[in-house]
């Protein structure tokens, strides 16, 4: 198993993307997409262009963490090219996201969801006030989504095999602050842990600070993350499955 980084910043920095990744299976025959927003589908059909891979097709489930644009605003358009252009379905995981769905694409369009993945935890975070949002954990990847508080003393982080975690330098009302979080967990969490969802101008102070700090590092855009293979972890919760998510 292996996350591709498709972005990595915040809901104003488009140049470093939406924080998104996919997690592929050993062969790279499918995917798990975390967050879909309103960069993630150029971004995937400009990364086909340019490197000749066929990757939307291989794209299974989405899991979405929050409603906000920069995480869900290309999911309409992700949706519509699979179900039209290639006739196939995908599940869905974390937020509900029927409302969203009603608002930007026609019942036609809508018929390309296939249920649920089951396999997805949703487990609810603490974000906006008036905003579900959620941490997503499949089989052994920890994502925070966004949240201002962390995540790390959950019994998925002990047991999970990487993490992804939203962090930023300074303190906001919304967001995870780095040193925080640092303080949050024990040494063996943070080396596990990849900070990401930061600014331009955050960039190179938080790379730099997330390795002092004993995190694994700062997410880059484009970056491959292997995933050890030597830990299985056991699943805690069972997954947050809403009956209004289906069409």
């Amino acid at each position: 198993m292996k996350l591709e980084i498709l972005g990595t910043g915040g809901g104003n920095t488009p140049e470093y993307g939406n924080t998104s990744f996919l997690i592929w299976n050993e062969n790279d025959s499918e995917a798990l997409l975390m967050d879909c927003g309103y960069t993630v589908y150029p971004y995937l059909k400009n990364l086909e262009a340019v490197s000749g891979r066929e990757i939307i097709s291989k794209i299974k489930t989405v899991a979405i963490s929050h409603l906000h644009d920069d995480h869900v605003g290309s999911f309409g358009a992700l949706l519509t090219h699979r179900w039209l252009l290639q006739k196939s379905k995908i599940k869905t995981a974390g937020v509900s996201l029927d409302d969203y769905l009603r608002l930007i694409l026609s019942s036609h369009a809508r018929t390309g969801i296939d249920g649920i993945d089951k396999r997805v935890l949703s487990i609810p975070t603490s974000h906006e006030d008036d905003m579900p949002s959620y941490a997503l954990y499949f089989e052994g990847v920890l994502y925070s989504g966004d949240t201002n508080k962390s995540i790390l003393g959950l019994s998925e982080a002990k047991n999970a095999k990487i993490i992804i975690h939203e962090a930023r330098l300074n303190d906001f009302y919304t967001h995870t602050n780095i040193e925080k979080l640092a303080q949050s967990a024990p040494s063996d969490i943070l080396a596990k842990t990849w900070v990401i969802h930061y600014s331009t101008k955050m960039r190179d102070k938080i790379q730099l600070r997330a390795k002092e700090l004993g995190f694994a590092g700062a997410c880059s855009q484009g970056q491959i993350i292997d995933v050890p293979n030597n830990m299985y972890p056991t699943l805690i919760r069972n997954s947050i499955t809403n009956g209004k998510q289906h069409f």
